[in-house]
């Protein structure tokens, strides 16, 4: 993909709230959206970050060296999304140091609260412009995870968060939007929230967007086995024999197994295993790197 690519402690994790199905819409903001084109991507093609981008013993330091050279990063999330920072920390050193100013030669990464709500709830877009409208602000890489509103979505809803990301895109060119995914809720393949994600998926896919699959790596173990089909939940637990209770958990299941595993994990993870906040936070480096111009392959 050559270098398609390349472009010029929030400490306190929030509690995950559960807004229903009363919240309020931006009325002005949806008809401006329902009257939007699917608009002309930036990239060749996608750029899709899931299970397979988590070996960052692969990534040259030279593009991690860029991408910090090159971005500024504000993420909005409550505590689900908080799982990547919380990845992030236990390797917060070397060509993976990040901070929220960027002074030290770290990458710029910034958090607010919020998420990307329910069934069409575009309070998080409002906040986005407000940020990036601000005089003197230099982010260059935008990102918004979900919390519960993913599961309890309609298509609409979806597109509606598609089309928003899409108008955002048009009218801020030099920032790069991540997609996400919605975190497993136990469903399985067949579930609404697996359909919802899809149709994120389907979306980035053919519009060539860059997207963060939060749900795909949360859905198999490091050695690629999957349990999406077994009802995986976001904490890891799954139903050894498909039905039933879960009884099983494949973090501590892939951990057990490879005792000297050698991966760095956060003491923390909310709501979820520390090896899932761990894959997560080495996702989101791999990301950076393929941004910066990297080609997802080591280097001789």
């Amino acid at each position: 993909m050559k270098n398609m690519f390349r472009m010029s402690k929030f400490g306190l994790f929030l509690s995950c709230i559960m807004a229903g199905n009363s919240i309020s819409t931006f009325a002005s903001e949806m008809q401006t959206l329902d009257s939007e084109s699917e608009g002309t991507s930036r990239w060749e093609e996608a750029l899709i970050i899931d299970h397979t981008s988590t070996d960052i013993s692969i990534i040259p330091e030279r593009w991690l060296n860029e991408a910090r050279k090159q971005f500024r990063v504000w993420y909005g999330h409550t505590s689900h999304g908080s799982q990547i920072t919380s990845g992030m920390h236990a390797i917060n050193k070397g060509a993976f140091r990040f901070n929220a100013t960027g002074n030290d030669d770290a990458l710029s990464y910034q958090e607010t609260g919020g998420d990307l709500g329910h069934r069409g709830d575009l309070r998080w877009m409002t906040k986005t412009k407000e940020h990036l409208d601000r005089p003197g602000n230099d982010t260059n890489v935008v990102m918004w995870s979900w919390c519960g509103g993913c599961s309890k979505n309609t298509e609409k809803g979806i597109n509606r968060y598609l089309q928003a990301m899409t108008k955002l895109e048009s009218e801020y060119p030099d920032v790069i939007f991540i997609y996400m995914t919605g975190h497993l809720d136990g469903s399985g393949v067949n579930g609404k929230l697996n359909k919802n994600n899809n149709q994120i998926r389907n979306y980035s896919r053919t519009h060539n967007k860059v997207l963060f699959d939060f749900a795909d790596i949360e859905s198999f173990d490091p050695d690629g086995n999957s349990f999406l089909q077994l009802g995986a939940n976001d904490g890891g637990f799954y139903k050894r024999n498909g039905w039933g209770r879960r009884d099983s958990n494949w973090c501590e299941e892939w951990i057990a197994k490879y005792p000297d595993h050698g991966v760095a994990l956060p003491d923390h993870a909310a709501h979820t295993h520390p090896l899932n906040g761990a894959l997560k936070g080495r996702a989101f480096w791999w990301m950076m790197a393929r941004l910066a111009g990297w080609n997802g392959k080591p280097e001789a």
